[in-house]
C-alpha cells in the first residue's frame, strides 16, 4: 500500500503562516482528504490527489490542462513510500525528470539506484500481487482515480474514463476481476455467428447468393412452382421411361453430354463413309481407253495421229497408277478413321448404358428432364437457404442472450464484491 507522501512544497496554515506539512501518512482502508472548516474551494484537494496519482505512476499531475502546479511553484520532487508486508520501500520522483523513479533510503536520500517509470509500474503491479494479465498497472489504478479535471468524474457513468465507450469501461472492470475470459468465450461465439449472419445478409442484398429465398412469400411461391414442375416431369416421364427420369441429375447431365458427343461422332463417321465410297467408285470406274477404243476413233477421224494418242495414253496410264496408289492409301486412312470413330461411339454408348440410361433414349428427353430437375432442385435450395437463414438468425439471437446472461451474472458477482469491500472500508 502507499504508506506516506512528502514534498517540501506541501504546507498548511498555522496562525496565518504557511508551515511545511512534513510526511503525510496513510492507513489501511478508507482515507479521507478534507478541506478547511470553511469548506472552501481551490485549496489544493484535487492537486494533492493528483500528487498521490503521480506516486502511483500517473502523469496527469504534469498535464497543464488538468493541473498547472509546476507553472506556479516550479519543478519539485515528491517523495513517497510503499509498504508491502513488513517491508517498506522509499522512492522519489521529480517533475523535471518524471520518466525516472529514484530509489531512496528511509530519510529519502537517494541511493543512486533508479528505475524507469515503466519498470516501476511493473514492480508495483507485482508487489500488489495482481494476477490479472489483461490489465496494465495504470489501467487498474488510473481510471478509478476520480479527480477533478481528469474527465472521469461523471456520476451518471462512474466506470467511464474520458471519452471511451461504456463497453470498454465495463470490459476493463471485467478484466480487473478476472471474469473477462469467461465472458469473452460467449462474446466470441456471438461475434462469429453475428458476422456470419451479417455477411450472408450482405451477400444476399448484393445478389452474390441466389440460392436463398428472401421472404416467406417467395418460399410459398417456390413451393407452388415446385409442385407444377414435378407434375410436368411426371407427365414427361410417362411418355418415356420413368426409371430414366429418376436418375440423379448428374447422371442425366453426363448422359446428355455423351449424347452430344455421339451426335458429333455419327456425323463425322457419315462424312468419312461418304468420302470412302466416292474414292472406291473412282477406283472401280475403269475410265482409261483401250486399243479397240482407239481403232474405233480412227473410223470417225481418219487423219488422227494414233501414235501420238497412244503416247498420251501411256502418260495417262502412268498418272492413273500413281493416283490409284494414292487413293488406295487414302482408302486405308479413311477406313482407320471410320474404325476409330465406330470404336469411340461404342465406348460412349457403353458408358451411357453403365449410367443406367439406354442408348435409344433421345437427347431431347434427357435435356428436358435435366432442365426440370435442375429447376426443382434450385427452388428447393432457395427454400432450404431461407430456413438456414432463419435458423442462423435464431441461433445468433440465442448466442447474444447467452452472452448477455453470462455478463450480467458476472457483473452481479463483481457488484457484490465491490459492495462488500466498501462496507469493510467504511467499517459498516
Amino acid at each position: 500500500m502507499l504508506y506516506e507522501i512528502e514534498c517540501d512544497l506541501f504546507a498548511e496554515a498555522i496562525d496565518g503562516q504557511k508551515v511545511p506539512r512534513g510526511k503525510i501518512g496513510f492507513h489501511e482502508g478508507l482515507n479521507t482528504v478534507l478541506g478547511d472548516k470553511k469548506a472552501g474551494n481551490s485549496i489544493g484537494k484535487s492537486t494533492f490527489l493528483l500528487a498521490i496519482d503521480f506516486c502511483l505512476g500517473g502523469d496527469d499531475y504534469l498535464d497543464t490542462d488538468k493541473n498547472n502546479i509546476v507553472s506556479f511553484v516550479g519543478n519539485h520532487v515528491i517523495k513517497f513510500a510503499y509498504k508491502f508486508g513488513d517491508k517498506t520501500e522509499y522512492y522519489s520522483r521529480s517533475t523535471l525528470n518524471p520518466n525516472e523513479v529514484a530509489v531512496c533510503n528511509q530519510d529519502y536520500s537517494e541511493t543512486g539506484e533508479t528505475m524507469t517509470l515503466d519498470d516501476f509500474k511493473v514492480h508495483l503491479k507485482e508487489s500488489y500481487q495482481i494476477k490479472t494479465a489483461q490489465n496494465s498497472w495504470r489501467s487498474i489504478v488510473g481510471r478509478y482515480a476520480r479527480i477533478y479535471g481528469r474527465g472521469n468524474y461523471d456520476e451518471k457513468f462512474p466506470l467511464k474514463y474520458g471519452d471511451e465507450s461504456m463497453e470498454l469501461a465495463i470490459m476493463a472492470l471485467e478484466q480487473l476481476y478476472g471474469v473477462y475470459n469467461l465472458i469473452k468465450e460467449y462474446e466470441d461465439a456471438y461475434t462469429a455467428m453475428n458476422k456470419r449472419k451479417t455477411v450472408r445478409a450482405k451477400a444476399i442484398d448484393l445478389g452474390e447468393i441466389t440460392t436463398i429465398a428472401t421472404t416467406q412469400k417467395q418460399v410459398k411461391a417456390n413451393e407452388k412452382e415446385i409442385a407444377r414442375l414435378e407434375q410436368e416431369l411426371e407427365e414427361l416421364t410417362a411418355k418415356e421411361d420413368s426409371d430414366i427420369a429418376s436418375q440423379d441429375t448428374a447422371n442425366l447431365d453426363h448422359a446428355s453430354e455423351i449424347k452430344g458427343q455421339l451426335t458429333v461422332l455419327r456425323r463425322r463417321r457419315t462424312r468419312l463413309v461418304s468420302q470412302l465410297n466416292a474414292i472406291k467408285a473412282n477406283l472401280a470406274g475403269g475410265l482409261s481407253p483401250t486399243s479397240d477404243d482407239i481403232v474405233e476413233l480412227r473410223e470417225f477421224f481418219p487423219d488422227v495421229d494414233i501414235a501420238r494418242l497412244e503416247t498420251i495414253e501411256q502418260f495417262h496410264r502412268k498418272m492413273q497408277t500413281i493416283l490409284t496408289d494414292e487413293m488406295t492409301d487414302e482408302v486405308q486412312k479413311l477406313e482407320l478413321l471410320i474404325e476409330a470413330a465406330t470404336a469411340e461411339m461404342q465406348k460412349l454408348e457403353e458408358e451411357q448404358r453403365k449410367l443406367g440410361i439406354p442408348t435409344h433414349v433421345s437427347k431431347k428427353f434427357i435435356d428436358q428432364t435435366v432442365s426440370l430437375r435442375s429447376r426443382i432442385n434450385f427452388l428447393k435450395k432457395q427454400n432450404e437457404g431461407y430456413d438456414a437463414k432463419k435458423d442462423l438468425e435464431k441461433d445468433t439471437k440465442a448466442a447474444k442472450q447467452r452472452m448477455e446472461s453470462a455478463r450480467e451474472e458476472q457483473l452481479q458477482k463483481i457488484q457484490a464484491i465491490i459492495n462488500q469491500d466498501l462496507r469493510v472500508c467504511i467499517g459498516a
